[in-house]
């Protein structure tokens, strides 16, 4: 779990992107607010939560982004389903970043900032060569990965500059990956300040 350590970053470096988000869980309709360290993805493993996979994928703007959600193993598709909401709920709370394009890089479900070039492509995707794992994968160019790190180090396990790798049975901080996603879907209007 995330120490103090990172928020304290968090709020000192970010604070202008700090938001309380309320809303309601979609498995047990309970109530939620997230303005700490706190896990909305915590019932992914949960069939119920995405139970029709073509209505979750409706707004999807490539059938092969669906087709390629469809092709992993339920229990990641899940979970990752999870991450994409997020990315587009980080992406519609995001002032300049536009809509969204969803589309496939190298074969995995990637989201882009196309209308207003704000951002870096985020890509999501399970591999058979780590069949215990998922992640988020970020332009190995910039150094969005390297500024994660110093904000998180106790929050997310890296994969070199390029991703945050969870494992089958971890939990998600999600505020905290917000904070990533935003970071990433504006890179091109904040990349100076990311400098050292």
């Amino acid at each position: 779990m995330c120490s103090g350590r990172a928020s304290i970053s968090l709020d000192r470096c970010i604070a202008s992107s700090l938001r309380t988000v309320e809303g309601r869980c979609r498995l047990c309709e309970s109530p939620v607010v997230i303005s700490g360290v706190q896990n909305i993805l915590g019932h992914q493993q949960d069939p119920r939560l995405f139970s029709d996979l073509q209505n979750v994928m409706k707004s999807t703007t490539d059938n092969g982004v669906a087709a390629t959600f469809d092709s992993y193993p339920p229990k990641f598709r899940h979970k990752l389903l999870a991450l994409r909401d997020l990315i587009l709920e980080t992406a519609r709370s995001t002032q300049g970043v536009g809509e969204i394009e969803e589309t496939l890089k190298w074969g995995e479900p990637a989201y882009l900032t196309s209308e207003t070039k704000s951002g870096s492509t985020i890509r999501i995707a399970w591999k058979r060569s780590n069949p215990t794992q998922y992640g988020m994968y970020f332009h190995c160019q910039t150094n969005l990965v390297e500024s994660f790190r110093e904000l998180f180090p106790d929050c997310f396990r890296f994969s070199g500059n390029r991703a945050i790798v969870f494992d089958e049975n971890d939990e998600v901080p999600a505020q905290q990956l917000s904070v990533c996603i935003e970071m990433a879907l504006t890179y091109h209007l904040i990349k100076d300040s990311l400098r050292g």
